[in-house]
């Protein structure tokens, strides 16, 4: 960093200051165009001018050669323009122009010299303004907490509080060893034995029925001596009075009244119906709804049973049985293909096993006569036959050649 010492004109500075002062009495005068210090950069090759009244534009000559250095900032009290390449240092008179005024100054310019030795301490300055209030500061770190204190007195017993709303019942598991929970649950029983009913009303009428579960709200609510049945779910077999029935899920077996052996799997069953297995197609709120379309069951595919096993058919109501399929009507014959193309000769098969004897054919016409056979061996005597007719008297034959004569006996 380079210093420059600059000169100044001082009176004409002192004429400005002390006008200033004497129109300031009067009115508001304009900011007078003033140069109270500068410094020269020649590593950066800039001067900058501290003062007033700088405004745009604000023009900076060297006297002599009448060049103009550019101006690189400006503010109203610091001017800072770019020095020539080719300045060196040494005395140079500077003129400012700015809004109608021109102010000429005497610098030197040159390197930076020796810092010179401190100079005395000046007298103390009078006793400043009271500065504002500072910002809050940050809150401090929490403090180590205290020893503990020595207990207090144990203070006044308390007021009564107000009775609790009753509670629902709990499990009960009486003398016959039926088990129940919920409002109404098994609220009839006389001589039944070992049933269990869980939820509002379920088993609610049952008297001597026995070996029933209930589990679901109204579930079984129906039955009064039925016994071995199943219910799980809102309302499953609610109106069934029979036996050995199984439902599960909402509202399953509902339909169910006198009929027994039945299974209901998220279906309301038919009234009256026994020995029936129903699955799908489930009560939904506000009616019943054909809710499935699809059934997946593992197991089955895979499994070949053709050999012993019969078709299953299904009909429209969703009923499954067994039964021979019906072959359905031909369709119309499609349009011939092309022809592929010749295949190579294959190897040839194996003979095939005989086949059995097909039926007789109908009767062929006479074969010519073939070459007579070789005599073949006399045949066993027939049984005698019946006696025919007597036939009619034959012609007399010719006398036959005498015989040889017979032995002695």
């Amino acid at each position: 960093m380079n210093v420059i010492k600059a000169g100044f004109f001082h009176l004409l500075g002192l004429c400005l200051v002390s006008g200033i002062v004497i129109v300031n009495e009067v009115q508001a005068a304009p900011v007078p165009l003033t140069v109270t210090e500068a410094f020269a950069d020649f590593n950066t090759r800039r001067l900058t001018l501290t003062g007033t009244g700088f405004v745009v534009p604000t023009v900076v000559k060297l006297v002599g050669s009448q060049t103009v250095l550019p101006v690189f900032s400006l503010t109203p009290t610091v001017l800072v323009v770019n020095l020539p390449i080719s300045l060196i240092p040494g005395d140079y008179v500077v003129t400012v122009t700015a809004g109608g005024k021109i102010v000429t100054n005497f610098m030197t310019l040159g390197l930076l010299g020796q810092i010179g030795p401190q100079g005395p301490i000046g007298p103390e300055g009078p006793q400043g303004t009271q500065g504002i209030q500072g910002l809050v500061g940050p809150a401090g770190l929490q403090g180590i907490a205290g020893t503990q204190g020595i207990q207090g007195d144990t203070g006044p017993q308390g007021a009564q509080g107000i009775q609790g709303i009753q509670g629902p019942a709990g499990v009960v598991t009486d003398a016959g060893a039926n088990t129940k929970g919920g409002t109404s649950a098994l609220a009839n029983i006389v001589g039944g034995q070992n049933n269990s009913g869980f939820g509002s009303s379920a088993l609610g009428s049952n008297q001597n029925g026995s070996r029933n579960s209930a589990f679901g709200e109204g579930s079984l609510g129906g039955t009064i001596n039925g016994w071995d049945n199943s219910a799980f779910g809102f309302r499953a077999l609610s109106n069934n009075s029979a036996s050995r029935n199984t439902a599960l899920g909402w509202g399953a077996g509902e339909n169910y009244t006198t009929g027994g052996v039945n299974i209901a799997i998220g279906n309301p069953g038919v009234a009256g119906e026994s020995n029936t297995i129903r699955i799908g197609d489930a009560f939904a709120p506000g009616g019943p709804t054909a809710s499935h379309t699809a059934v997946f069951i593992a197991g089955i595919n895979g499994n070949d049973l053709s050999a012993t096993g019969a078709a299953v058919v299904v009909n429209p109501d969703g009923q499954l049985g067994t039964g021979a399929l019906l072959e359905g009507p031909a369709g119309p014959q499609g349009e011939p293909g092309p022809a592929g193309p010749t295949g190579a000769d294959g190897a040839p098969g194996a003979d095939g096993a005989d086949g059995a004897q097909g039926p007789a054919g109908p009767q062929g016409d006479q074969g010519v006569a073939g070459p007579a056979g070789a005599d073949g061996s006399p045949g066993a005597n027939g049984a005698q036959g019946l006696a025919g007719p007597q036939g009619p008297q034959g012609e007399q034959g010719l006398i036959g050649p005498s015989g040889p004569a017979g032995a002695d006996v």
